[in-house]
Order: C-alpha cells, then sequence, then structure tokens
C-alpha cells in the first residue's frame, strides 16, 4: 500500500509538472507527454546523492544555442545539443554533440562541458570534434556557381549558411584554405525516419553539377551523361 500510494505520488508530480512545461511552451511543443509505468521485478536505484550530482549536472550543461554568427544575421554559430542520458552497470552516461563553424568558439564550449562534468565528479570522454566550416559569402567558387546557376535554372541562387556538419569541414581541415561550396537536391527532414529527396530536383542537381563543371573546365555549358 505504501509503495502504491508513493508511486501515484510520483505520477501526479510528473503530470502536474509537465502541465506547467506545456504552458511554458505554448503551441510549440502541443503534443508534449510523460508517463511513469511500474515494472516487474527490482531494479537498482541511484542514491540520492548520485541523484542530485547528476540532475545538478544536467542542469548546468549547456544546451541549444551559444551564440550566433557576428558576420550573418540570424545564423547559428556555435551550440550544445544535450543528447542522451542512459544509465548501465551503475553509471549513468550523458552524451553531447557540439557544433561551431569557428575552431576557437567550439572548443570553448566543449572546455565549459568538461569543466561542469568535473565539477559533478564526472569523468570526461571526448572524441575528436566535428571541424567547422565558416561560411565565405565572397568565395570565388561561389560567384562562377551563382552565374552558372542562373543560366542553367533561369534565376539566381538563394546561398545561405546553415548550422550543421558537412563534408566540407572535414575537407577544408585537410586541406587548408580550399575553395568550397556546398548544393544538392532537395532533402527534407535529414536524419530522421521521415527523410526524403526530391526526384525531380536529383535531376536539376545533376545537370547543374555537370554545367558548373563544365564552366571551370573552361568548356562552356555541358551536361553530365
Amino acid at each position: 500500500m505504501v509503495l502504491e500510494t508513493a508511486v501515484k505520488g510520483v505520477q501526479t508530480f510528473i503530470a502536474d509538472e509537465i502541465a506547467r512545461v506545456a504552458v511554458e511552451l505554448g503551441g510549440r511543443e502541443k503534443g508534449i507527454a510523460a508517463s511513469l509505468e511500474g515494472s516487474d521485478g527490482g531494479h537498482a536505484v541511484l542514491g540520492e546523492a548520485s541523484q542530485a550530482r547528476l540532475l545538478e549536472l544536467l542542469l548546468a550543461l549547456p544546451h541549444g544555442v551559444e551564440l550566433m554568427s557576428y558576420d550573418i544575421p540570424g545564423l547559428v554559430m556555435t551550440s550544445n545539443n544535450l543528447a542522451t542520458v542512459s544509465t548501465s552497470d551503475g553509471k549513468a552516461v550523458i552524451g553531447t554533440s557540439t557544433r561551431s563553424s569557428i575552431a576557437s568558439s567550439l572548443q570553448a564550449l566543449r572546455d565549459r562541458i568538461a569543466a561542469c562534468a568535473r565539477l559533478a565528479g564526472a569523468t570526461v570522454v571526448e572524441n575528436n570534434p566535428y571541424p567547422g566550416w565558416a561560411p565565405n559569402l565572397e568565395s570565388p567558387l561561389l560567384k562562377v556557381f551563382k552565374k552558372v546557376h542562373e543560366r542553367t535554372m533561369g534565376k539566381e541562387p538563394e546561398t545561405i549558411a546553415i548550422h550543421a556538419g558537412l563534408e566540407c569541414g572535414i575537407i577544408g581541415e585537410k586541406f587548408p584554405g580550399m575553395d568550397m561550396i556546398s548544393f544538392g537536391p532537395t532533402i527534407r527532414n535529414p536524419h530522421s525516419p521521415d527523410e526524403k529527396v526530391n526526384i525531380e530536383s536529383v535531376a536539376s542537381f545533376w545537370g547543374l553539377l555537370g554545367a558548373l563543371l563544365a564552366e571551370m573546365a573552361g568548356t562552356g555549358s555541358r551536361s553530365l551523361a
């Protein structure tokens, strides 16, 4: 009876907390929900002190946008995703994913995350960072691409910078100073179960790529077969 009462108390607490968060988020997260269910058999749980350290660390760790670009309005420059929390063998493991187009800003945020973890008594394990790729709106290659796009597609391209991990960052780290642009077919909901590619845009991309390579080779407009 005592356990049943305790479970109902936790369920009520969770329901009240979710209701408060739903009001805070308004129409941004209309489907937010949480539930608590019992399990068959016993499970080890964290002690009170460990629970407190873990929760305080999760509260202290940065999550979301850290810095916006100083050069391009509206572009996120540096961010951290507090991605996963799992428990096994009596340990809690927190996984984060940090991104930045500027290497020094990326390292500063990684150092801050590591400092928070060490202050909580956690062990820090760092993988090699995903290198950033700072946008260059004065890129000579971009100027050629714009000319070819307008000639091939009949309109100027929309040039944007995005906050994401791109292969150009890895290539640029290995070949400093290389002039690069990134373009491709239309993709929706990337890296998710709902990822889709617009098939018609693949054909347009292929033709545009062929025309760009021909222009760079000095042979005029040409399509890839």
